[in-house]
């Protein structure tokens, strides 16, 4: 039974990476399930073999998902906390599997950093036929960047770079064969020339530090070998950067440079082990090379920053490079994510807001109007999801682990794999700072594959007191097993029933059947787009069920503005414009850089065509003025618009007519100071203005404006008719 569970989680692990990493819940469905059924089977077995088991030490991991369960019932996004419960509901019981079926076969142990390292060479080569143009996959390239299987690259740099470090650390290992040379030195070369490819700001400065933080760990001797080996495995990339190569070129030179890699690993190990000069163990010693090369690195980038001396003896197409890399407008982006989440926990300082509630709540606080759904801040998305009770929690989780960890690296007699493990993992954390690789299920793979392999290979991590405590309260670590097991059994359902609306939504897509988007609903009634899509259907048919299915909408997310926009529009399909008006006015409150939503608002306060809500326009376009001048005066405003925040010529006409419907002529005059895009919207406004019977001076000025853009005044007569009939309807 080890075997077998050992063999579906490794298919799982390196198929995995190639479904998109599992970013994406609907990728996910299936590989929840299928690894709920293990854990259960694994669960029974205990039961009926009445089986004691080293496995069951780690059930304090289900602390988080536990979290994550608890956290649905005050959810400001129900459906993020169902997944992210049921994420990590498989990310733990993934970790206990694995752990289960090897640590007490030394044959399966073994695998798995074969397994690993196959895994990263795979998607390795996949993007290098890309790059070949010999196979074409979806978003292998992003803005030119390499991003492979994940479609993202900056996770796809992460990964890579964990796959570096460990086969560049594993090295240094003093007892290994030839096989294990090759297996780990030959794929260095392709890992480096992916990292080059994915121009991940973020990991040019994690790895290298992290590089540092190595050469510190090890004596001179493997600081020596691992330095040869990395300027070997970058030869590559640097030919292939400046020389242009054809296919078969690159294809030869690629393998060539691997080979010599692995020839230049074995004889460097050879003379490492037998230098007299590098086999000084005096602490001292050890950290002279990664502080001269910590100076360095930092001299460097100033240097590249300001453009100093290295960076103007760089070729043209180094310089062009660098001047990429230097640009700011995404990592100052990060920042202002940061920024504006723990404004956000505030709000909530200790449970939090439940799973992923940055996804629909960020619109409430951001300073500026950018499109994001991720903090890029694996930390702060936490804090932003459970609050410091969580977070608090979360890291002690993971400082158990690591304390595990470090109890086997301090006392085994081969201390590099640990350290391997160690140091792949303090990049993931150290790069989860910066990015949302986190929410890739394969990084929460590779963290438990590799503390598998740490905690597999020795046993040291028994000893520790918190370990005794365990056995002495087993039963009670046995309980949480199989409360899990149950869980997951009611998981299994609910997983199938997701699978079940996402392929019926689809078939909906496609036919636009009724009982396809029913099924949707009926099958997952968390997910706002099936009931959004269900109520426009349910107009269409005059059902009067649709009020059902707006009150089902207002209370799953009752502050997420598009939610409330969602409400507001069903409102409008049924011509109850009151009701619309009320839910659109509310999601501005929560929205204020939503531009459709100004228009939405000020459209219906006409509409209704009341004394009250006409007399709301003005102030309403008074109130956008003030934050879009605001946000104009932000020097860095314009680079984080990405929601294309601006004045829109809908805004200017509804303004104008309300100011014409109340009579105030001379302040509608003044909107022609305005700058408007569409000739359309141009034409309305001058119709509007020459009803409103402008003074001399007002019409002299639409005299030359109309010259200026070559307008006609047939044109304009004819808008002034309908715009006369239309606001005598309204009025």
């Amino acid at each position: 039974m080890r075997t077998f569970i050992f063999i579906v989680l490794s298919a799982i692990f390196y198929l995995s990476f190639f479904a998109r990493g599992l970013y994406f819940e609907k990728d996910l469905y299936g590989v929840q399930i299928l690894i709920y059924i293990t854990f259960i089977v694994l669960s029974l077995r205990l039961i009926i073999k009445k089986e004691k088991t080293s496995a069951i030490y780690f059930s304090f991991i289900f602390v988080i998902p536990l979290m994550y369960l608890l956290s649905i019932t005050y959810a400001e996004f129900p459906l993020g906390s169902i997944h992210q419960a049921f994420k990590w509901l498989t990310y733990s019981m993934f970790f206990i599997l694995l752990f289960w079926s090897t640590y007490s076969n030394e044959k399966l142990k073994k695998w798995l950093p074969y397994i690993f390292q196959l895994t990263g060479l795979s998607i390795s080569i996949h993007m290098y036929l890309n790059v070949l143009g010999i196979i074409e996959s979806p978003s292998a390239f992003i803005f030119n960047r390499f991003s492979s299987v994940l479609q993202y690259p900056n996770t796809f740099a992460m990964v890579i770079g964990v796959f570096f470090l460990y086969s560049l650390v594993l090295l240094t290992k003093e007892k290994l064969n030839t096989r294990d040379i090759i297996i780990y030195s030959a794929p260095l070369t392709i890992y480096v020339y992916m990292l080059f490819g994915t121009l991940s700001r973020g990991m040019f400065i994690v790895l290298p530090l992290v590089l540092i933080i190595a050469l510190a760990l090890r004596n001179i001797s493997n600081q020596a070998l691992m330095l040869v080996i990395f300027v070997s495995a970058s030869l590559y990339t640097v030919l292939d950067f400046l020389i242009p190569m054809n296919t078969v070129l690159k294809i030869i030179a690629l393998l060539s440079f691997s080979t010599l890699t692995v020839i230049v690993t074995f004889y460097t190990k050879k003379f490492t082990s037998k230098s007299n000069l590098l086999q000084r163990n005096k602490l001292i010693y050890s950290f002279i090379l990664p502080i001269i090369m910590l100076v360095s690195g930092i001299l460097l980038i100033l240097d590249l920053l300001f453009k100093g001396a290295v960076y103007r003896i760089l070729p043209t197409t180094a310089q062009e490079l660098v001047d990429r890399l230097n640009e700011s407008s995404t990592l100052r982006e990060r920042f202002l994510f940061i920024q504006d989440s723990f404004e956000l926990s505030k709000q909530s300082p200790v449970i939090g807001f439940g799973g992923e509630g940055f996804t629909v709540l960020y619109y409430n606080v951001q300073q500026l109007p950018y499109r994001s759904k991720r903090i890029h801040n694996e930390f702060m998305e936490i804090l932003v999801d459970l609050g410091w009770l969580g977070i608090i929690l979360f890291i002690a989780v993971f400082s158990l682990l690591f304390v595990f960890l470090y109890k086997n690296m301090k006392s085994s007699s081969e201390k590099t794999i640990h350290i391997a493990v160690f140091l792949s993992l303090l990049q993931i954390l150290l790069h989860s700072l910066l990015d949302f690789n986190m929410h890739y299920a394969i990084s929460w793979f590779i963290v438990f594959w590799l503390l598998t392999i740490s905690f597999s290979q020795d046993k040291f991590w028994t000893e520790i007191k918190v370990i005794q405590f365990f056995e002495q309260h087993f039963k009670l670590k046995k309980i949480t097993f199989h409360v899990m097991s149950l869980i997951a059994f009611i998981a299994i359902f609910i997983n199938f029933n997701f699978i079940s609306a996402e392929q019926s939504f689809a078939h909906f897509k496609q036919t636009g059947a009724i009982e396809s988007i029913e099924n949707s609903v009926r099958k997952n009634p968390f997910k706002r787009q099936y009931l959004f899509e269900y109520g426009k259907v349910l107009h269409s048919i005059n059902d009067n069920e649709i009020d059902n299915v707006i009150q089902k909408l207002i209370k799953l997310e009752p502050n997420n503005s598009i939610t409330l926009e969602m409400v507001a529009y069903l409102f409008e399909l049924q011509k109850k414009y009151d009701e619309a008006l009320e839910y659109y006015e509310e999601a501005l409150s929560l929205d204020r850089y939503n531009t459709n939503l100004y228009v939405k608002v000020s459209s219906l306060q006409l509409e209704t065509g009341t004394q009250e809500n006409i007399e709301k326009v003005p102030r309403l376009f008074e109130q956008f003025e003030t934050i879009y001048k605001e946000f104009q005066k932000n020097p860095i405003g314009e680079a984080h618009n990405s929601r294309e925040f601006n004045l829109s010529d809908d805004i200017i006409i509804n303004v104008a007519k309300a100011y014409f419907m109340l009579e105030n002529y001379e302040i509608l005059s003044n909107l022609l100071n305005y700058p408007i895009d569409e000739e359309d919207t141009f034409v309305e406004l001058i119709s509007l203005i020459e009803l409103s019977k402008p003074n001399k001076e007002t019409k002299e000025l639409i005299n030359s404006l109309i010259e200026e853009n070559d307008l006609e005044r047939k044109e304009i007569k004819v808008k002034k008719n309908k715009l006369k009939n239309q606001l005598q309807k309204q009025n």
